[in-house]
């Protein structure tokens, strides 16, 4: 989320606009479940090339992202950090609300795992 924020807020305010599959950014159609079981992600979000500019910035940022790897440890710790945050009851939170949760979370855990190496010595 940091990189978004750093990237563009826009960028931030679309991201929660797609995970609430909110139809006023997005077209209702895409969010079809035919749709998104019969296309791949990456001709999934081509199809928005276009519609405006701030939608087709948005596209031209997250289809290079499934070029990453998504076994790497660290993403699949800010995912999990961010899963843990914002849940299904928690779905309304801000984004810089989330943002801060997740800092704060990421923060309190690397503190406590130099606590435990202290310790050991």
């Amino acid at each position: 989320m940091e990189y978004l924020l750093q990237k563009s807020s826009s960028h931030v305010l679309l991201a929660q606009a797609f995970l609430n599959k909110d139809c006023s950014k997005f077209p209702k159609y895409l969010f079809n479940e035919e749709v998104m079981k019969s296309s791949n992600p990456v001709n999934w979000w081509n199809g928005l090339l276009n519609r405006n500019d701030t939608l087709t910035k948005f596209v031209q940022f997250v289809v290079p992202m499934f070029h990453c790897t998504s076994s790497v440890a660290s993403i699949e710790r800010i995912f999990s950090t961010f899963g843990y945050i914002q849940t299904d009851t928690r779905n309304r939170l801000s984004v810089e609300k989330v943002h801060n949760l997740s800092l704060c979370y990421r923060n309190l855990r690397k503190s406590e795992g130099e606590a435990e190496m202290t310790k050991s010595f």
